[in-house]
């Protein structure tokens, strides 16, 4: 049995007589199984000459495999993607083939890192892990209890860096989230995993729980954000900057689940909020009635072209969009449920790509199941209910999506308008 919780491996080498793998962790399952458990760990400067920059693992064969939460709250700092990939290795059988398809078993994020400073972690006490207020925390070995302990170490101290907030097992009703551009780039906050690590919001004057600043990109994944009749005005995220990005991935979004939609006392602008680009993967959304407001508003398509320097290198050539997501439950009242606008800016800011990059939005193998929308009639601008779509240029693309017993009140279930000027050189518009 191997059984770690709350480490840091930082600065190892794999050593030669395992053949270089292995930077911080190599397991020989050649012989015996091995049980293999990892909580709140953090791996970073690690290196290994032939795989496995921070763990190798020789299995004899595939059924001995580790499942994905045997590293839950575990993270890996790294500078690239290639890094990603090399992260985690093992072989099967034959030491001469080894396979790199374990990058999601540790936690990495979207932009460089080279060091785990600016990782942080929240965790809640319980009878293995207890909390030591005389020391500094956000540690793997002693989380803070709460934000409100990072934000005054960010307070205290300009030069440090808060880009990656780790939360533990649990439920937690956080206050606001939110970091200066000049200590972050961009903000990852990520669960264990959608079932066992839970946030939902504290009331706050500014009615969202995460706030970007300028144009910082958030990014979201493996967890489960909840709404609360405690907090019934306040939305999940905003991201301010027009060459920023929001990212949702292994997200679960749940409101409270009611007999009669009309008794929703869920009040937000918006639960999701981007003046820059969207991607969603692999997100559930459900169980949501609002009385105003929408789940998604997005108001760029284009990627930046500086995008990349910023922080979302893990995007690559992909598309902003809508990927495998389940929309269910989800009624609003006078508003449309997402909307997505391919921005004006487009054509007078230098940063943004143009059409002839012929970018594409794309919503691919998504569901959309039991979702109402009733839009205010004196509203004229919005002209779709559940999807409400304008492009400026922008290819459009709806791929193998259901739409299921869904109804809306007052306008169409999808629109897709355009604004863009027909000519032969205009992008093809093409749905």
């Amino acid at each position: 049995v191997l059984d770690v919780d709350g480490a840091v491996f930082s600065g190892f080498t794999a050593d030669s007589q395992y053949n270089s793998q292995g930077g911080a962790i190599y397991i020989d399952m050649r012989q015996f199984d091995v049980a293999v458990q990892f909580r709140r760990c953090v791996f970073a400067q690690n290196s290994a000459l032939n795989g496995g920059t921070n763990i190798f693992i020789a299995y004899k064969q595939s059924p001995q495999r580790v499942r994905r939460d045997s590293f839950l709250g575990c993270y890996a700092c790294a500078y690239s993607s290639i890094d990603q990939e090399k992260s985690f290795c093992y072989t099967i059988g034959n030491d001469n083939e080894v396979f790199i398809d374990e990058r999601d078993s540790l936690q990495s994020s979207c932009f460089q890192q080279q060091s785990n400073d600016s990782v942080w972690f929240i965790g809640n006490a319980d009878g293995n892990h207890t909390y030591n207020p005389i020391i500094k925390c956000g540690t793997p070995t002693n989380p803070c209890l709460s934000f409100e302990q990072i934000s005054s170490y960010i307070h205290q101290n300009e030069s440090l860096k808060v880009e990656v907030i780790q939360f533990c097992e649990g439920i937690y009703n956080t206050p606001q989230i939110t970091v200066p551009s000049s200590q972050a780039l961009s903000i990852n906050i990520v669960g264990c995993n959608s079932l066992i690590t839970e946030i939902s919001a504290k009331q706050n004057i500014e009615n969202v729980l995460i706030q970007g600043q300028g144009d910082q990109n958030i990014i979201i994944e493996r967890i489960h954000m909840t709404l609360s009749n405690n907090s019934p005005q306040s939305g999940f995220v905003n991201v301010q900057g027009s060459n920023a990005g929001l990212i949702l991935s292994e997200v679960r979004v749940s409101g409270l689940v009611v007999s009669d939609p009309s008794s929703s006392t869920l009040e937000p602008k918006y639960l999701f909020h981007s003046a820059g680009i969207v991607y969603l993967e692999d997100v559930v959304i459900e169980n949501i009635f609002l009385q105003t407001g929408s789940i998604i508003l997005a108001e760029q398509v284009r990627k930046s072209i500086e995008q990349a320097s910023s922080g979302i290198e893990w995007l690559g050539l992909r598309s902003s969009g809508i990927y495998g997501c389940y929309f269910n439950e989800i009624t609003t009242n006078e508003s449309k449920i997402i909307s997505i606008q391919d921005s004006q800016q487009s054509h007078q800011t230098k940063n943004l790509q143009s059409n002839g990059d012929s970018q594409s939005l794309i919503i691919h193998d998504s569901i959309f199941s039991n979702c109402i929308s009733q839009v205010n009639i004196a509203d004229t601008e919005t002209k779709g209910g559940i999807l409400h779509i304008v492009s400026d240029g922008i290819k459009v693309d709806i791929i193998s999506c259901e739409f299921r017993r869904c109804q809306v009140l007052g306008r169409n279930l999808i629109y897709i308008g355009w604004t863009g000027e027909d000519s032969n050189t205009s992008v093809a518009k093409t749905i």
